[in-house]
This record gives structure tokens, sequence and C-alpha cells, in this order.
């Protein structure tokens, strides 16, 4: 405990802090958390029980956050403060990941340092109580990379360990496909380190196939919509339009500044704040 005195006092600090604002300025929402409040209402009537977010075959972390809200839902009532506050203790859980994350890769000073970082971001605010479906994409990125690390530390691998990779992999990219272009960097630095190889690579593989198993028997039930979608359908051309260089223009010079900046809603407004720029360098 003393040793890690510093982020338990952070961690608690900014605890009280994410659930003041909750209570004094988050009691409303917009359309997309009202929509996922709708499908936790759904389920705990047991009238539904979403695969996606209503309405769009894609975005699989929305129908996680619906079932979380059904639970929060069924002990405090339905409204906007049980819903929200699932999100904020997603919140917390990725703090305390980021935090881990940081002490496999670098030093306690450096994880303290980065976490204060990363809980204060302006960028990122309004993501620690947003009910959209990113909150399971942001915790995925800690847990791929402490998984990552785990691996590539040692010359041979526990196989429990390229399996739960190989899983959480999966679940990544069912929660999230934008988690995609991350699970396939981790995947070619193990392969390039040799950490994966002929030896272990059959079970890695299971374990990918497992986690994103569920997306493959939608995808045959529904007529393949979900892949159709993200590599097709989805506005701008899905990932069927990154091999062309003005998309990459738009990606890197227009839409990442717009994220970057205070309002974090990518395109929904045209206007790009200069500070936007700012925390994007």
């Amino acid at each position: 405990m003393r040793k890690h005195a510093w982020f338990i006092g952070i961690f608690l600090f900014i605890a009280a802090v994410r659930f003041a604002v909750l209570f004094a300025s988050q009691t409303h929402v917009h359309s997309d958390e009202a929509i996922i409040g709708l499908m936790g209402k759904h389920i705990l009537e047991g009238r539904h029980f979403p695969f996606y977010m209503y309405g769009q075959p894609y975005n699989a972390g929305a129908a996680w956050e619906a079932y979380l809200a059904a639970v929060a839902f069924a002990l405090f009532g339905v409204g906007v403060l049980p819903l929200k506050s699932c999100i904020v203790l997603l919140s917390l859980l990725c703090l305390f990941l980021f935090y881990r994350m940081g002490c496999a890769l670098y030093d306690q000073r450096t994880a303290v340092f980065a976490t204060v970082a990363f809980a204060l971001a302006p960028s990122l605010l309004k993501w620690h109580f947003q009910v959209r479906g990113y909150s399971w994409y942001f915790l995925s990125i800690s847990v791929l990379t402490l998984l990552f690390a785990s691996i590539e530390s040692v010359s041979v691998p526990r196989r429990r360990t390229i399996l739960l990779f190989g899983l959480v992999s999966g679940l990544s990219i069912w929660c999230l496909e934008l988690a995609v272009p991350l699970v396939a960097a981790l995947w070619l630095l193990l392969i390039l380190r040799r950490n994966i190889s002929l030896s272990n690579a059959p079970g890695a593989l299971i374990g990918l196939l497992l986690g994103y198993a569920p997306v493959i028997v939608f995808n045959f039930i529904h007529r393949f919509s979900n892949w159709r979608y993200v590599l097709i359908e989805s506005p701008g051309g899905g990932f069927s339009a990154l091999p062309q260089p003005s998309n990459w223009r738009r990606i890197f010079l227009d839409e990442m500044p717009k994220f970057f900046g205070p309002d974090t809603v990518l395109w929904y407004y045209g206007e790009k704040p200069a500070v936007g720029y700012v925390f994007y360098v």
C-alpha cells in the first residue's frame, strides 16, 4: 500500500471529483445516451436483448453499457444518474488499469505522472461521463497492452496468457471495430519479435476466434450486415476507403484535431478550435 500511496491518493481524489461532476452537471442525456438508456430499460423489462446499439450493426460496446445500466436500474431505479454512474465507474477502472499499464511498461513515477495526465486531459473529459459505447474500448487498450507486455517480457510466454491475449483481442473488436488497428499492431509486433510462433500460434488464434465468434454467428444470421457496414457502408466508405490519399488527409488534418478539441465530438461540428491542434500535437 505504501508503495502505491501516491496513486491511491490521486485515484480517490479523482473518483470524488468525477462523482461530484456527475451529480452537479451530468443530470441530462443526449440522443445516443437516451437510446442506450432505453436499451437498458428494455433489458431490465425482458423486452429485448440487443447485440449492437439500436439501429446500428456495429459498436457492441453500446449494448454492453446497456446491460450494465440494466443492473444499475434494477438496484437504483431507471434514471440518468444510475445510467451515467456506470460510465464513471468504468472510467475509474480504466484509470487503475492505465496506472498498471504504466508500471508494466516504464516505472512507478512515470506511471503516476501519466495517470494524472490521462485523468486531466481536457480532450478526454467528456468520455468519462458519456454513455456512447466507447468505455470498453478505452478498457481494451489497457488490458491488451498489459497482456502484450506480459507476453513480450519472457522468452517463453505461458499458453494461458497467449490464449487470453487472443480472447481479449476478439472481444475488443466485437466491442468496437475501431480496435482493429491496435489489435493488428500488437499481433504484428509479437510475431516479428517471435513471441507468437508456430508452437503457440494455435492458442492465440483459438482465443481470437472464441472472442470474435458471436460476431461471426451474427453476420451469418443477418446477411453479413456488420461486415458490410464496417467495410463498405459506413459514412466515408468504411475501411475500404482507407487506401484513398484524400481520406488520410481528412483523418489526420481535419478529424483528429477536432477529436482532441474541447468538444471531442469528431465530425459532428465543423469548427476546429486551436486548442485541438495543441493537444493533437
